[in-house]
């Protein structure tokens, strides 16, 4: 039987403690977050920060003070996140990525409407920095599919643009964002069946995350058999 990996985001960047007091907020509750879900099991954590106000932060200290504490304590695989950190500049982005080098890094390939807030932006300079700055330091883009026109501009990048992304690709399905793809199994089924091959070698690999338990219901009863 394949192993299953399990990829833990501990904290978003918005959601306030006021609706869970079980969302870790300070690095110190991330990372005794992590430590706790690696002892359960999980090989990968995927990394937001949060400012002394509980809201996104994409300050380098706060990382690093998250990534000290995990790799003293565990040997989990660092996804560290791109996005979240309010208006900073394209280089403030990944600067925490560059300094602190973790195994993966998130690489958000489209813009759009994250319903019922604002726009999540990711202009294609973005994108060529950020692609540019991780292919220089050896960190993994994992690409966040929203919809289908997601996979379409990771392969424009991959193809028309050098230097942007590397194969093999890795890329991740985010369902169940609002005004983005349902987290259905036919939509699942869709996404997958749209992944890159070059002369019928499959140049990627790709991973699920469904945003909040209501949301991956239709996934949990329906895709048993969708994707192998």
């Amino acid at each position: 039987m394949a192993k299953t990996i399990i990829s833990a985001a501990l904290t978003g960047a918005v959601t306030p403690k006021s609706l869970t007091p079980h969302i870790p907020i300070t690095p110190k509750e991330i990372a005794d977050d992590a430590i706790r879900v690696w002892k359960e099991g999980a090989a990968i954590v995927h990394l937001h920060m949060r400012n002394d106000e509980g809201r996104g932060s994409l300050e380098t200290a706060r990382f690093k003070e998250a990534v000290d504490r995990i790799r003293d304590n565990t040997d989990l695989v660092l996804n560290l996140s791109t996005s979240g950190g309010g208006n900073v500049s394209d280089e403030k982005r990944f600067e925490h990525v560059v300094t602190l080098l973790p195994e993966i890094a998130s690489y958000d390939v489209g813009t759009f409407n994250w319903l019922p807030g604002g726009i999540f932006a990711n202009s294609p300079d973005f994108l060529r920095k950020c692609g540019r700055a991780l292919i220089e330091c050896g960190v993994k883009p994992e690409i966040e599919v929203f919809d289908g026109g997601m996979i379409n501009a990771a392969m424009y990048f991959l193809e028309k643009e050098e230097g942007i992304l590397q194969a093999p690709l890795h890329f991740q399905f985010v369902l169940g964002v609002h005004g983005m793809a349902k987290a259905q199994p036919q939509v699942l089924t869709q996404l997958h069946s749209m992944l890159p091959a070059v002369s019928g070698s499959s140049i990627s690999s790709r991973s699920l995350m469904v945003m909040g338990r209501k949301s991956s219901a239709p996934l949990r009863r329906g895709t048993r058999r969708v994707v192998t």
